[in-house]
């Protein structure tokens, strides 16, 4: 055996996370707070973000799981690569249509637009209220991965695919909120004024 007894456990071993987490508190501590400019450059390097532009977009079939039915987008944010946009119509008559008024507000789910616009209670509400988008930006919804395990597994699809963006000099939450940007800059081209931005999670 490599320690008395064979057990690692009892020799004080931890978890990686645990020396993740360790680590990661300690560069919180020595780290200088940043704001304005600096910050805005910090952010940009963190994600990796590039230029957005006015994505083309694709009508995809509604679904009927509210009483008002529900219109899809398939939105492309990149080559290959599609959020999915999902909306309460406002006039029946425009389900097929990205029918964008001054104001709009564009909520990020937490796993899912289609299992909160059917069960979370805030979520219907806005969708009822206003002139809400629900967007579903990649490994989220429409296009998670299916794994055995589910989204929580601590090493899951989501810490590879994250693993395998940061070796590529790339980060994967940035292109989450390159997706975003891509569907506020297609509101913003259709005619939206005013764009705010919810989520859950």
């Amino acid at each position: 055996f490599a320690l008395p007894g064979g057990d690692v456990v009892k020799a004080g071993a931890k978890p990686i996370y645990t020396f993740t987490r360790e680590r990661a508190e300690t560069l919180a501590r020595t780290r200088k707070a940043l704001s304005g400019t600096a910050l805005a450059n910090a952010l940009r390097r963190l994600l990796s973000a590039g230029p957005v532009t006015t994505p083309h977009y694709r009508v995809l079939r509604p679904e009927s799981f509210t009483e008002k039915g529900i219109c899809r987008f398939a939105i492309e944010t990149e080559r290959g690569v599609r959020a999915i946009v999902r909306r309460i119509p406002r006039v029946g008559e425009h389900a097929y249509t990205l029918d964008v008024g001054r104001r709009a507000i564009v909520h990020v789910p937490h796993l899912s637009s289609e299992e909160e616009l059917s069960s979370d209670p805030f979520t219907k509400k806005l969708a009822l209220s206003c002139n809400a988008w629900f967007v579903d930006v990649r490994g989220v919804g429409e296009s998670a991965p299916d794994e055995h395990g589910g989204f929580f597994q601590p090493y899951g699809m989501d810490y590879m695919f994250h693993g395998q963006s940061l070796m590529l000099g790339e980060s994967y939450l940035g292109r989450r909120v390159h997706d975003l940007l891509t569907v506020i800059r297609l509101l913003e081209n259709l005619g939206a004024k005013e764009i705010s931005v919810s989520g859950k999670g």
